[in-house]
């Protein structure tokens, strides 16, 4: 089975779920390792498509969407590999915001669009700076509200803001995992009118938080595109 077949075959299944459920079981994300990096260290990243943190995860879909880098001084795009990995050395201590725009594919008539992001956190940064606020523009994003500096050292609450096409998308259940553990440490949160969504993540290590949102055609029930959208983040105390 080539991996054409394998990214076919997961854009059905995720198809057919997202017919029966607000969020399913596949989704698509950006894994960097190592956990806590420190300055120096070179950070390897890999596009994942399937369960989170699964064991039977896909590689990302084929064609691989574009991957970027931001941070404190600029932003640079990553080059990926057949597998869909890439790497980049860590500067000083701070944030390191890397996306992944839009990867297109089709089944049962209906396009899928998935979006990612995942913020790492270099050290112990004494000022978070204002990277991970942005709003990349992704047509579904998840951008934090609460300090994920602050959350890696001490974990806690967390909020983000929903948007989809840029403007706040209310009633939509976000769900939340955590790497090792994804069925006891399951979260969920619905966004409320203004998009918003609060987590408690008082475990410590990576989560990852997963939407869908299916935009219909004008007059259609059954048409549209289906986006997904993730973050990845960590939570402390380390």
């Amino acid at each position: 089975m080539t991996r054409g077949d394998l990214t076919w075959l997961s854009a059905l299944a995720v198809l057919a779920l997202a017919h029966v459920a607000p969020v399913w079981a596949q989704t698509f994300y950006v894994l960097p390792e190592p956990l806590h990096p420190v300055p120096g260290d070179k950070i390897h990243v890999l596009l994942m498509s399937g369960t989170p943190f699964g064991d039977g995860a896909l590689p990302a879909p084929d064609p691989l969407p574009r991957l970027d880098r931001l941070w404190r001084a600029g932003r640079v795009s990553l080059k990926t590999d057949a597998d869909g990995m890439a790497a980049f050395t860590a500067g000083e201590a701070g944030i390191q915001l890397v996306a992944a725009a839009p990867a297109e594919t089709s089944g049962a008539g209906a396009g899928i669009e998935s979006y990612a992001k995942a913020i790492v956190v270099v050290g112990r940064p004494a000022d978070s700076g204002q990277i991970w606020r942005s709003e990349l523009g992704q047509r579904l994003e998840i951008v934090p509200q609460d300090d994920p500096v602050a959350l890696a050292v001490k974990g806690g609450r967390f909020e983000a803001q929903i948007l989809f096409e840029r403007e706040p998308l209310a009633g939509v259940t976000v769900v939340a995992v955590l790497q090792g553990d994804p069925a006891g440490s399951y979260r969920r949160s619905a966004s409320d009118t203004n998009g918003r969504v609060r987590f408690d993540l008082d475990r410590p290590g990576r989560w990852l938080l997963h939407l869908a949102h299916k935009n219909f055609e004008a007059g259609s029930e059954t048409r549209g595109v289906l986006c997904q959208s993730s973050l990845l983040l960590t939570a402390g105390p380390q």
